[in-house]
């Protein structure tokens, strides 16, 4: 069985107070999981969410698995370890919730963004400028 190459994994805040994050990533070969495990820092005990897969179309383009996975009910200031995939094809990362919402609480984040990296379609230059704009306006 050939590996399974998951790509574009990031995460965004899932609430207003920052005791949720969604988790994203996409598949090309197969759907693959929609589930992410995850666990705090230090700790034994393994969680389970169960996240939602969708694709699209634009012309001749046909997207990959598209990812999102909402993890709630997280501790403020915390680090969590997170998992997605199967098997040989898993990767792991983590995450630091930010501190409790507070009127002298300090939360700095970051902010990265990209006309992707797909291979465009008939020499289009936009192409890559489409998908990240569809991508935005269908998740935001």
């Amino acid at each position: 069985m050939a590996r399974m190459t998951i790509f574009a994994v990031h995460i965004t805040q899932g609430d207003h107070v920052g005791k949720a994050v969604i988790v994203s990533w996409v598949t090309m070969e197969e759907q693959g999981s929609d589930i992410v495990i995850y666990w705090r820092k230090d700790d034994t005990t393994k969680n389970i969410a169960t996240g939602i897969v969708t694709t699209y179309t634009f012309y001749d383009y046909a997207s990959g698995f598209i990812h999102h996975c909402n993890i709630t009910d997280l501790e403020y200031d915390t680090r969590y370890y997170y998992e997605i995939g199967i098997g040989n094809a898993s990767r792991t990362f983590w995450f630091t919730t930010p501190p409790e919402v507070g009127p002298d609480v300090p939360y700095t984040f970051g902010l990265i963004g990209t006309l992707s990296n797909l291979t465009r379609t008939k020499n289009d230059p936009f192409q890559p400028f489409l998908f990240s704009m569809c991508y935005i306006s269908c998740h935001l």
